[in-house]
């Protein structure tokens, strides 16, 4: 990607790239951390809250082609942050009855396994709508002058 656009932060691409291959070492016997999952939904709510602010902020300058691809943009995001949320009841959610799946005997004994299969299947609708919306901001955005 950096290649064909020419771009000249292409050390933010290759930061992004190593760090998602050196998560994939991460220690598989990383135990269910309530303070973990609670730090990382609350970094995902603030920062889609601080999304939407800013969002807000710059949509009032578009006008035509880009208002419309600035509100594509939001409406992935709104799914990006569903599936965030679904992720955290899927895995662990330590208040409720059923754990979610870091607890898979409680899951089992509740007899909701197919509550979390369905779970899964949005968080996979979720994901697919965001980047949909994505792919439709980017693509509308493509016919936009720059300022």
């Amino acid at each position: 990607m950096s290649l064909r656009t020419g771009a000249e932060r292409t050390w933010l691409v290759a930061i992004a790239s190593v760090f998602i291959v050196l998560s994939a070492m991460f220690p598989e016997t990383m135990g269910f951390s309530v303070i973990g999952f609670g730090l990382i939904g609350l970094f995902i709510s603030l920062l889609f809250i601080a999304i939407v602010w800013y969002w807000g902020k710059n949509r009032v300058t578009f006008t035509g082609p880009a208002k419309t691809a600035a509100d594509f943009q939001l409406i992935g995001y709104v799914f990006f942050f569903a599936a965030s949320i679904s992720l955290c009841a899927l895995l662990g959610y330590p208040i409720q009855t059923n754990r979610g799946l870091f607890f898979p005997e409680e899951v089992i004994a509740a007899g909701s396994l197919p509550k979390m299969h369905a779970l899964g299947t949005k968080v996979g609708v979720y994901l697919v709508l965001g980047f949909l919306f994505n792919f439709l901001s980017v693509y509308k955005q493509r016919g936009v002058e720059p300022k």
